[in-house]
Parts: C-alpha cells; sequence; structure tokens
C-alpha cells in the first residue's frame, strides 16, 4: 500500500518515472490486484510506453470480468480504447468504446468527453462504422452509430451513417 500511495503522489506531482518503480513493487507486493495494475498503466501511458500499459489493463479487464461494478469496467475500456487509440489501431479503439458506452452509458460518456473528447469519440466511432459497413458488418455498423451517437447526439454524419445502415440492411444492396 504505501508503494502504492507512493507512486499516486509522484504521478500526481508529474514524476512518472519515479513512480514507475513504486508502480512495480506495489504490483509484486500486492499479487497485481486491479487497483495497482490500474495505477501502473497510467504511469505507463504517461511514459508513452502504451504496449505495456495495454498489457496491464487488459489483465485488469481478465480479472474484472465477472465483477458487476459496470462503471469501474467501463472506464478501464475507455482507457483501453485511449491506449489503442495511441497506438495507431482505431478499429480496436472503437470496439472498447462501444463496449464501455454498452456497460454504463453515462460514466463512459463522461470519461470520452473529457479524453480524448467529444468530436475525436465521435469520429473514431464514425470511421470504424464506415469501414464496417463497406465491409458490410451491419451489426458492427449500426453498433459504431450508436455508440458514437451516444458521445455527440448531433453529430451528423453518424446519423447519415445510420441511415444509410438501415436502407443498406433493408435491401441487401450496397448503395454508393
Amino acid at each position: 500500500m504505501a508503494a502504492a500511495q507512493e507512486a499516486s503522489t509522484l504521478l500526481t506531482s508529474g514524476q512518472p518515472r519515479q513512480a514507475l518503480g513504486y508502480c512495480s513493487l506495489a504490483v509484486l507486493a500486492g499479487g497485481g490486484r486491479a487497483g495497482h495494475l490500474r495505477l501502473r498503466a497510467a504511469c505507463l501511458a504517461e511514459l508513452r510506453e502504451c504496449g505495456r500499459a495495454l498489457g496491464d489493463l487488459d489483465l485488469v479487464l481478465r480479472e474484472r470480468a465477472a465483477d458487476s461494478d459496470l462503471p469501474v469496467r467501463a472506464e478501464d475500456l475507455c482507457s483501453r480504447g485511449r491506449l489503442l487509440l495511441r497506438l495507431g489501431n482505431e478499429a480496436g479503439a472503437a470496439g472498447a468504446f462501444a463496449q464501455a458506452l454498452t456497460l454504463a452509458p453515462a460514466p463512459a460518456q463522461s470519461s470520452l468527453w473529457e479524453r480524448p473528447g467529444r468530436a475525436p469519440a465521435a469520429q473514431v466511432l464514425l470511421g470504424h462504422g464506415q469501414r464496417c459497413l463497406e465491409e458490410q458488418r451491419y451489426e458492427e455498423a449500426w453498433t459504431a452509430a450508436e455508440s458514437g451517437l451516444l458521445v455527440d447526439p448531433e453529430h451528423c454524419g453518424l446519423r447519415r451513417l445510420k441511415a444509410r445502415i438501415r436502407r443498406e440492411a433493408a435491401s441487401g444492396c450496397r448503395l454508393h
């Protein structure tokens, strides 16, 4: 616990490199508890070591798969999506954002509005929805459009995408 508190203090004061050692100590001493893994993931993300941070978050998500604390799980998914976005994996980020918005819409919205922001999050979901539509994966495209509209209900591109998905899925043919 002392190592985790010291890591948190160092991270808050803008010293992620110094915090990393304490984070790792907390993870080792705490048996890989979710809170310690989250703290180390945040530290690694600050240091732009996104791949390692993603590994810690994936451990948290696997461990908490049956957990009923949906807002915390949604935040973990939002964090995972932000890391994937930094790594250039927009499809993975869109999937994580959509999953978070499905689990706990209000907390996920707040998290995404804060980072990466309303417009960037909606744009990621729009791009993913458009790619899914081009590949005739209608259900996935629909989920992306619905999720994007939860992030930004006024987004015209997402509204158009949703209407196009409805038309194409109903008619069985592709419109260009």
